[in-house]
């Protein structure tokens, strides 16, 4: 397979990506944009294209991700059935779809980010060169953490005003506004 055949299947990949029904189907393309990605490093291909191949793989988990939040789960013992329609179907287990928990668990997490900032978190994990991961994408930017650590510590301290000033007097509260109302 060439890498021109490689990017012609990612194209199909991505296609059916915006068809996929199910969970399986989900997992199949992941895992097929997955198996070109390898194929595409292991040809010495650009980060561009191998980060193509990790785009879809990580639209495609997102998209299992969906799937699996919506699916009954199955529970505890071999009986385990669910009624779709007039049928009774049993419900299959991660195993069974051929997921693991741990990729369940990332699917979800990729799910659980809002479409629009799943995207920008894609676009600026490319755009700051490198390849593109799922651990880059999972991750807060460094100042996106700062932001809320910023945040939590003006929260804290809004909070300790609140208390004090419920302490305060209402002659001291009185003559604190007038204070402020006086200053230019």
């Amino acid at each position: 397979m060439s890498s021109d055949q490689a990017l012609a299947k990612l194209d199909l990949a991505k296609t059916a990506l915006a068809e996929c029904k199910t969970v399986l189907e989900a997992k199949q393309i992941a895992d097929a944009a997955a198996a070109a990605r390898v194929y595409l490093e292991r040809t010495n291909a650009s980060v561009e294209t191998v980060n193509r191949a990790t785009e879809i793989r990580l639209l495609a988990e997102r998209q299992m991700g969906e799937f699996l939040k919506t699916m009954p789960k199955h529970p505890p013992g071999p009986d385990s059935k669910q009624k779709i329609g007039s049928d009774v179907e049993p419900i299959p287990t991660l195993a069974e779809i051929g997921i693991t928990k741990k990729q369940s668990a990332t699917a979800q997490k990729l799910a659980g980010i809002p479409a629009p900032e799943f995207h920008e978190r894609v676009a600026v994990a490319k755009a700051s060169g490198g390849k593109l991961s799922t651990r880059r994408v999972l991750e807060l930017s460094p100042e996106a953490k700062r932001a809320g650590e910023e945040a939590a510590k003006d929260s804290e301290g809004l909070w300790r005003l609140k208390s004090l000033w419920r302490k305060t007097s209402k002659k001291d509260r009185a003559a604190f506004l007038e204070w402020v109302r006086s200053q230019p």
